[in-house]
């Protein structure tokens, strides 16, 4: 009996140079019912034809180009032409170990849930520099995966995950969001009762390279984080997970915000400052958010620079002390 078929939704942009190692990955795997969406976003180099030839090659691949619209823009390009039972995605520039799907197929199976997903490694100059976070467990609920994520024990990815294609039928990525597109469509996706089946090996390779699609220079992109963490806090309002997060994204907006003080990338800097404070202050006054951390917004608006510089230092002897 065949298996249900998997679409891999893969979204290209200047990926010409990865692309090899990354779709040898896939074709290789030992789960072969397959249909692999390669969504070319206007690249400038030769992603588009190395697409093309993989298409050619393989009838499970089908290669798409469109004019370059972001990472969220190729990925609903994807969901829309998908046809799989289940849907995964993958960067161009990651890999995966070839037993991933089947493996996530079959704790899918097993467990009776809705989505899978798997630990990773974070491969830094071709050696291992991390590992993604062990549960100890093997199902987990939808609200616990997310408290987790909003705890910085893990990450919002997508790439890791294998979804019921139900789960997905009326989900898109935000495409007006230039960063954290994937914890905002975790968070439309992850809605209880939906569990998670725990695969604790780390099937996926997380590339970090100096600069790639989502390793640039800090500029305008991130400073979009603030309009998404707003979005996110009135989609989350009225659930459990309204305290945990309300933490989360003023962690993020305060890292953005205090960045952005130092940055030379950042576009009419005077008027995105002004829109960050006014934003920071909405969050000061939310009920959700406890006394501590309104004393850190407090501080990082008055001292971004010394807020930064002592947050770089504890990360710093954080690394050294798991290291």
């Amino acid at each position: 009996m065949e298996k249900p078929l998997i679409s891999v939704i893969i979204p290209v942009y200047n990926a010409g140079k990865y692309l090899e190692q990354c779709m040898d990955s896939i074709l290789n795997q030992t789960y072969k019912n397959l249909e692999v969406i390669l969504v070319d976003d206007g690249s400038k180099d030769d992603s588009y034809e190395k697409c093309k030839l993989y298409a050619e090659k393989d009838n499970r691949v089908f290669a798409y180009h469109k004019s370059n619209g972001g990472v969220s823009s190729a990925r609903n390009y994807g969901l829309e032409r998908a046809r799989g039972d289940y849907i995964t995605f993958l960067d161009p520039d990651d890999y995966i170990d070839a037993s991933m799907y089947d493996k996530l197929y079959a704790a899918i199976r097993k467990n009776g849930t809705e989505v899978a997903m798997c630990s990773y490694n974070v491969i830094r100059n071709n050696e291992v520099a991390g590992r993604g976070f062990s549960y100890g467990k093997e199902i987990i609920s939808a609200s616990d995966f997310l408290k987790t994520v909003f705890e910085y024990k893990d990450k919002g990815v997508v790439w890791n995950k294998l979804f019921a294609g139900e789960c997905c039928i009326n989900a898109r990525f935000n495409e007006n969001a230039d960063t954290w597109e994937d914890i905002m469509f975790l968070v439309d996706v992850l809605k209880d009762p939906i569990k998670i089946s725990i695969v604790d090996e780390p099937l996926h390779m997380y590339i970090q390279y100096p600069i790639s699609a989502t390793h640039g220079a800090f500029g305008d992109k991130q400073v979009s984080a603030f309009n998404v963490m707003d979005d996110m806090y009135e989609a989350l309002v009225g659930t459990d997970l309204i305290y945990p997060y309300s933490y989360f994204a003023v962690t993020v907006m305060l890292f953005v915000y205090t960045n952005v003080h130092v940055s030379d990338n950042i576009s009419d800097k005077r008027r995105k400052k002004r829109m960050m404070r006014k934003k920071l202050k909405k969050f000061f006054f939310k009920k959700t958010v406890n006394l501590k951390t309104k004393l850190r917004i407090l501080f990082a608006v008055i001292f971004p620079r010394v807020y930064r510089y002592f947050r770089k230092k504890n990360k710093a002897k954080r690394e050294s002390l798991n290291g």
